[in-house]
């Protein structure tokens, strides 16, 4: 019996707002950001983006268009940057994010 969780590469686009005195975003409202990540499941993905925002307090309202990534080179629709942080994703740093787009309403 194998017990060993077998991790996969995930992708998906996050929507987050700063928490009360973060200033990262320089007074925009929220960003949408990719994020990329190593998780056994989608569920996995999520919880670790959340915590992953978290520690740089903001609230992650929503993670969309999540899906396993099979290989870089069949990831041609991504950020040259964020494919590129694919490399430097492991146990230690499950979670990498792209550029942040901000946004205010």
């Amino acid at each position: 019996m194998n017990t060993t969780t077998e991790c996969v590469y995930w992708a998906g686009v996050a929507e987050v707002v700063p928490r009360y005195g973060n200033n990262l975003l320089e007074g925009a409202e929220g960003a949408y950001v990719g994020v990329i990540g190593m998780a056994s499941s989608a569920p996995e993905f999520f919880s670790k983006a959340n915590a992953a925002f978290a520690a740089m307090d903001f609230d992650m309202l929503d993670l969309a268009d999540v899906g396993s990534i099979r290989s870089v080179e069949d990831w041609t629709n991504a950020d040259d940057g964020l494919r590129m942080k694919l490399a430097s994703l492991s146990t230690s740093n499950p979670i990498e994010f792209g550029t942040f787009q901000c946004f205010s309403d």
